[in-house]
């Protein structure tokens, strides 16, 4: 869920490949990584193992071979190997708006709306989602009926907000110079 969200996300494989290894007492076994990621901005794809860090201490010496296995692959491919936990998962508030915003992803766009507001917001550069609808909208229906619409935006990337914090009504938002009239020309936008 948070990958979605991670705009230098280009692709996401989950459980791309299973690795043959043995452990320490050479047996022969097998491990499956949870994802390999690409980002846009890096060379390398990155193959990501998902645990708790309870697990990860207490049963470091089974996961350690496999672990060593997926380094050992990932150096022969050229990629990195990472291990997350949910420190790293929920330590920022990326993980409860990446759940908030999704639900906004799939409802029907709204052009008209989401054309005024990208102007105003072209206009008044970085501001507050708040101050945005208050200088879009003077009657205070219309700005309840076009916030569904501003989230959608952050949601799809066509607005701009940092996810690690907590998205509310005062967080700063912004689109890109020239962004704003940019994507409303382009007919993707229209679907």
């Amino acid at each position: 869920m948070i990958l979605d969200f991670d705009p230098l996300v280009a692709t996401v494989c989950e459980q791309p490949l299973t690795l043959k290894y043995q452990d320490d007492d050479r047996k022969r076994r097998q491990y499956t990584p949870d994802m390999l990621v690409t980002y846009s901005d890096e060379a390398a794809p990155i193959l990501y193992e998902v645990k708790y860090r309870e697990d990860l201490r207490e049963n470091w010496h089974i996961m350690k071979p496999k672990f060593q296995a997926a380094i050992r692959y990932c150096k022969q491919q050229g990629w990195g190997f990472r291990i997350v936990t949910e420190r790293e998962i929920r330590g920022t508030g990326l993980l409860n708006n990446a759940r908030f915003l999704r639900a906004y992803r799939d409802l029907a766009e709204d052009s008209a709306t989401a054309t005024h507001l990208a102007r105003t917001l072209a206009v008044l550069g970085e501001t507050t989602p708040e101050i945005l609808l208050t200088a879009a909208y003077a009657n205070e229906e219309k700005r309840m009926c076009a916030l569904s619409c501003l989230w959608q935006m952050i949601a799809i990337g066509r607005v701009h907000a940092d996810l690690i914090r907590p998205l509310n009504m005062s967080s700063p938002i912004w689109i890109t110079n020239g962004e704003g009239f940019l994507w409303l020309q382009s007919p993707l936008f229209y679907r």
